[in-house]
């Protein structure tokens, strides 16, 4: 390889033919802070969707995350933040990837530096809606029901300053979900009703999918965890 590869490439050369040292060493050698957080983002995607590594993944993201300072590397930083807490946030239910209770705790830090970053960089109503939502959905998945409630209610209201109609009704969705994990039995009926609407508009069938993935999940989890309840 030449200098003229990109640096996600020779990076990932190292990788291949001496392992994480090797990798670690060609990190370090890069003097340009922009272009290392560039790269930390390109190998936070590459462990977790080519590799299925999420520690190797989150090992990177945070180390770009670290880099983070005075100057314009807050959208890319940004990025990093949503990504590791989405990749952390077991409601996907994403084959080959397990979270446990340290990469929650990653996640759910890097979710509120996310929307900390969207309203410190001015990045609009949609990046805050998506923010919001991002952080409630780590609330849900520790159980913590009433501030993920809360997070959901204030994402919605953010969503009504946009034109993303589905999206608000995802996130419904998904506070309907918390509502049935916290017992909540009227919370069925109200979140086929959404389903249905996501279902019936189309662009929103992605949507009504992820929420059904993330019911299961979650109510199977419950169950796991307590194998009486349903004796």
């Amino acid at each position: 390889m030449t200098d003229e590869t990109p640096l996600k490439d020779r990076a990932l050369e190292c990788f291949g033919s001496a392992g994480d040292e090797a990798l670690d060493r060609f990190l370090d050698a890069i003097g340009d802070r922009q272009a290392l957080i560039g790269l930390c983002a390109d190998l936070l995607l590459h462990f977790y969707w080519v590799r299925q590594d999420l520690p190797r993944a989150l090992k990177y993201g945070r180390r770009g995350v670290a880099l983070h300072g005075k100057g314009d590397d807050g959208h890319a930083v940004k990025g990093i933040c949503y990504n590791m807490a989405s990749f952390t946030w077991p409601g996907w239910d994403e084959p080959g990837i397990g979270i446990g209770p340290a990469e929650l705790e990653v996640g759910l830090e890097a979710a509120r530096m996310n929307l900390d970053l969207a309203r410190d960089l001015g990045r609009g109503d949609l990046a805050e809606a998506r923010a919001l939502w991002m952080l409630a959905c780590h609330h849900l998945a520790r159980g913590d029901h009433a501030e993920a409630l809360g997070r959901f209610d204030l994402s919605i209201e953010a969503y009504r300053k946009t034109d993303e109609s589905n999206e608000r009704l995802m996130c419904r969705g998904f506070r309907q979900i918390t509502r049935i994990l916290a017992g909540d039995e009227t919370a069925r009926g109200e979140l086929d009703a959404i389903l249905e609407k996501l279902v019936a508009s189309g662009e929103g069938a992605a949507f009504a999918g992820q929420i059904e993935t993330a019911l299961n999940y979650f109510t199977r989890s419950r169950e796991e965890r307590n194998p009486h309840d349903n004796c």
